[in-house]
């Protein structure tokens, strides 16, 4: 009996390891070294599903958007959707009802890959 065989490329790895999510972080950190404690501050408020209000005004209270460094267009103002639009990309938070922590943002956060992530026991 004959059967297939795939074979994944060299290319096809290195496309594979750049979505794998503890890389995916490692360079959203990297991008964002002076928001790192906000992104985990994050993390750790969406151990359940949060409705985008209630995150927006969880990350307006902490004062978080002040963490975050990026250029906007003139008359432009940083809003809270940003730290979800970031973390949504990097795979560490889903909308499920509400923005959740992922499950690879669990690994992530217990392997600790962005410097203190990892949630206190």
């Amino acid at each position: 009996m004959q059967g297939w065989r795939y074979e994944t490329t060299d290319a096809g790895n290195e496309v594979a390891g750049y979505f794998d999510p503890a890389r995916r972080v490692e360079r959203l950190a990297a991008a964002h070294p002076e928001a790192v404690a906000a992104f985990r501050t994050v993390l750790l408020f969406c151990d359940r599903p949060r409705k985008r209000a209630e995150l927006a005004a969880f990350i307006e209270k902490e004062k978080l958007l002040s963490t975050l460094r990026v250029v906007l267009p003139a008359g432009s103002t940083l809003r809270p959707s940003v730290f979800m639009d970031k973390l949504e990309s990097a795979g560490m938070l889903a909308w499920n009802d509400g923005w959740s922590i992922t499950e690879a943002g669990e690994a992530v956060s217990a392997a600790g890959v962005i410097e203190g992530t990892k949630a206190a026991a």
